[in-house]
Order: structure tokens, then sequence, then C-alpha cells
């Protein structure tokens, strides 16, 4: 999958221990396929603020809440990751 949409790199979540054999075998797996690792902490995949983010940057009509990616925790973990690695989290106070 990642060669076949040509991904340039992968964020993906640090682990201070590399204990973790599957996350170890994954990153073998996208550094085989020449695709850069960019090494983000835990608490970026955190999804606390992720709803109110993307409904910010929709700026649409539909609630974030019924789409039907709203209860895929990893999805919105991931979500969450890239909206603050892109740096366009919109902060309201």
């Amino acid at each position: 999958m990642l060669i076949q949409l040509g991904v340039k790199e992968c964020i993906m979540q640090s682990s201070e221990t590399n204990k973790d054999v599957e996350m170890s075998k994954l990153r073998g797996i996208v550094d085989r396929c020449g695709v850069i690792i960019t090494d983000k902490k835990s608490a970026e995949f955190g999804i606390k603020d992720v709803d109110q983010d993307l409904a910010r940057l929709l700026k649409d009509d539909l609630s974030v809440g019924t789409l039907p990616q709203a209860d895929m925790k990893i999805a919105m973990g991931a979500a969450s990751a890239l909206i603050r690695y892109l740096g366009v989290r919109v902060l309201y106070f």
C-alpha cells in the first residue's frame, strides 16, 4: 500500500524502549519501502481535542460526531497527530 500510494513520509509514534516487536517490524517495512519515518510523542496521538480541531478545519454544517470515522480511536488519533504535525491546529481562547 505504501508503494502504491507513493508515500514519502510516515508519522509514527515514538517508543522510548524498542521492546515493541510489532512496531519494530512495522518500522522495518516502512524503511525498506524508502519512506521517511518521523517520530512523534505519544501525546500527539491523543484524541482529546480532535473533534474540535476537525470541526474548525472542515468548516462544514456536518457534525464531526456523525462521521463514521469518529468512533475509530486509532483513526482519530492519527488525524490528531497529522493536524499537529502540519501545524494547522486552530486555537481559540
